[in-house]
């Protein structure tokens, strides 16, 4: 699920017309597409990027740190090539690095953290992949959350919280999108199966299948979907088994809905307008 970038070009041809004699001249606007950003260049408009402005505590003493994280080359990107660090290295590499912060997030233990990290992800990940997919990529964004909020008022809140209180705030968008993302990837390895379904104790219970043939038809046609809905994705993202409620708070008729996020976009209704 790593970001993969890509540059959509449209070039509109020049415009060129005379009124009551007068040379209007010739118009030319490009315009750069971008998954994360849009942006307009002509000759006489400029870029405004903001500045982002948080809200500071007072007599708060900064503790000093280490720029790099052990066990990787940089605590800048997930995706520095190191050798593998011992298991207990690897659960303990995140939180020598935020060494004196009280209310720094940390990267969190799965349900299967120690035979994920030995053994990989049954049909999924090999050991190493998971080592990069989850461990390294979650304690960047980790990482750079805990710079971004710390010693402002949104230190100490959860990656969710944080998600829906910034969702809306142009200038809070890198603290949107490190919470955010930490949230998903989180929530995404948490959920896997720690057998490859070969536990009777990890499948559904009958009430949830009844409720997922009532909205899909068939698990067959609920996967076929999920499968369709992440086939035609535009980019890296998630795909989202999500349950609707009425005005009321009750549940409709047909309650799960099969929903895509793109990045690190939030399927939760309160990071949206309201």
């Amino acid at each position: 699920m790593w970001p993969v970038r890509s540059l959509q070009e449209k070039s509109y041809s020049s415009i060129r017309s005379r009124q009551r004699q007068r040379d209007i001249g010739t118009a030319r606007c490009r315009h750069h597409h971008h998954p994360q950003h849009l942006s307009t260049n002509t000759t006489h408009m400029s870029m405004f990027k903001p500045i982002l402005r948080l809200p500071r505590r007072t007599g708060l003493v900064m503790p000093a740190r280490s720029s790099a994280v052990p066990g990787s080359a940089s605590s800048l990107s997930p995706f520095s090539v190191a050798a593998p660090a011992p298991l207990q290295q690897q659960r303990s590499t995140y939180a020598t690095s935020q060494e004196g912060l009280a209310n720094a997030h940390t990267v969190p233990l799965l349900a299967h953290d120690e035979a994920f990290l030995r053994d990989g992800v049954p049909g999924l990940y090999s050991a190493p992949g998971f080592q990069q997919a989850w461990t390294r990529y979650q304690s960047w964004c980790i990482d750079s959350l805990n710079r971004l909020v710390e010693g402002t008022t949104y230190e100490g809140i959860s990656t969710l919280d944080l998600a829906n209180i910034t969702s809306r705030e142009p200038d809070m968008a890198s603290i949107f999108n490190y919470a955010s993302m930490a949230f998903n990837n989180h929530f995404f390895f948490e959920t896997l199966s720690g057998t490859g379904g070969q536990d009777p104790a990890e499948h559904m219970p009958l009430t949830l299948k009844e409720d997922l043939e009532l909205s899909f038809g068939s698990l067959e046609t609920l996967q076929r979907e999920l499968i369709i809905t992440a086939n035609a994705m535009f980019g890296p993202g998630f795909v989202w088994l999500v349950r609707l409620r009425d005005q009321s708070g009750g549940p409709q008729r047909f309650p799960y809905r099969v929903l895509a996020t793109y990045l690190a976009g939030s399927p939760f209704p309160a990071a949206h307008w309201r």
